[in-house]
């Protein structure tokens, strides 16, 4: 059940994505919403399902600030990064942000979800809800390789070029030029 409500969240997800292609429009954020409402929904019930395991508890305590943090980042690289980043409405073409969080790297929300998974995974250390993150987080990057091979070339006028400058998922080590090394 839990595999289907995320499945069912990343296809909203992606229906709000290409509702973005046709216009700017409040059914594509009613669709992203759904969408998020969804995923979240999954990862809330896999974790309601398997108590965690608390020993040793420095352990524990390190691994729920671990998940504390990427849920923040998540929620901030989401909802918070892009529109403040996001130029006027008014402006005719839509552009890519490289500032913030996706200046790291083109899909910063897929690295901060892997890293809450990954840590709710060694908190919970169990095969079933491993597994059920292991699933979530393969639709999650089904979703971003779909994302940037074909809907933001599409919905954003300079996303070439911000895919030469802009690691996909793995941040570039840089040096002090700025030069990836």
């Amino acid at each position: 059940m839990v595999l289907i409500i995320g499945l069912s969240g990343f296809l909203f997800v992606l229906l709000s994505d290409v509702s973005q292609l046709k216009s700017r429009n409040r059914r594509g954020t009613m669709l992203s919403i759904i969408g998020y409402c969804g995923v979240t929904g999954a990862l809330f019930f896999s974790v309601l399902q398997f108590p965690p395991k608390w020993t040793p508890l420095w352990a524990a305590v390190v691994t729920v600030a671990s998940a504390v943090l990427f849920v923040v980042l998540l929620f901030y690289s989401l909802f918070i990064d892009i529109p403040v980043h996001t130029p006027p409405e008014e402006q005719q073409e839509r552009k890519a942000s490289s500032k913030g969080t996706y200046g790291l790297v083109r899909h910063p929300g897929f690295l901060w979800f892997l890293f809450l998974n990954v840590s709710l995974a060694f908190l919970i250390r169990d095969a079933l809800f491993t597994l059920y993150a292991g699933g979530l987080i393969l639709m999650d990057f089904l979703l971003v390789v779909i994302e940037d091979t074909k809907i933001f070339p599409v919905l954003f006028t300079d996303y070439k070029a911000y895919k030469s400058r802009v690691p996909f998922i793995v941040p570039a080590l840089r040096g002090k030029k700025g030069r990836e090394l």
